[in-house]
């Protein structure tokens, strides 16, 4: 595929920027006429912008690069136009998108250090108001943190959310329920030792049916 000029579409919709392999490659890119990073969406991906894009691929460089130069750290996916396959990631923004998928195969120690690597590069970035939003998500079903915990509970990366997160009424809410799915998920007893430990604000919450966390865990997974 030829293109000619940043504003050039390939079969897909991806403009050039898209493109981009390396920190110096978006670089130039949005240094050329015309440029514009949060213009180069792909709507047929439910509007995925470049910085999307590079957070799902977990590349730490071209984050930093997209969020240098000028893009929105708070973009999200609109899917409610989009496929159906879609439709869960509608609200999500870069911090959803580094998290690994699951449904493609067992999640390895590399992949959610990558991911770790991500977060921290955009929460790093930006100002106290916009790691509130993007740690909170009002436009997505799920916050981040409950994403990780609803993917597998990952507690290094679950430590490093919680590290950058406030007191919010809508995360205490989701914590609260997610902690009971991700008990009843988790295969190993130290797992979900280790996940109440480190929200204990949530480990004694009562769900609609009067159960805890640590109840609802598998019996072989509970300890002493």
């Amino acid at each position: 595929e030829l293109f000619h000029g940043c504003g050039a579409v390939d079969s897909q919709g991806k403009k050039a920027l898209f493109y981009a392999s390396s920190p110096a490659g978006v670089t130039w890119f949005c240094a050329q006429p015309g440029a514009d990073v949060d213009q180069a969406v792909v709507e047929s991906c439910g509007r995925l912008t470049p910085l999307l894009q590079a957070a799902m691929l977990r590349n730490t460089g071209l984050v930093r690069a997209f969020l240098a130069a000028g893009a929105n750290p708070l973009a999200t996916m609109d899917t409610k136009r989009g496929p159906m396959r879609l439709s869960e990631r509608h609200g999500w923004n870069a911090i959803h998108c580094a998290v690994p998928f699951r449904r493609f195969g067992t999640v390895n120690e590399k992949q959610w250090r990558s991911a770790r690597d991500t977060i921290e590069a955009i929460l790093d970035y930006v100002d106290d108001d916009q790691r509130r939003v993007l740690l909170t998500a009002p436009e997505a079903d799920v916050a981040p943190l409950a994403h990780v915990l609803n993917v597998s509970g990952d507690l290094k990366t679950v430590n490093c959310l919680k590290s950058y997160m406030t007191t919010d009424a809508r995360t205490q809410e989701e914590l609260d329920t997610t902690l009971h799915i991700a008990a009843v998920n988790t295969c190993q007893a130290d797992t979900v030792d280790s996940l109440l430990a480190a929200f204990p604000e949530s480990a004694y919450s009562e769900n609609v049916r009067g159960v805890t966390p640590r109840e609802a865990a598998p019996p072989k997974v509970t300890s002493g």
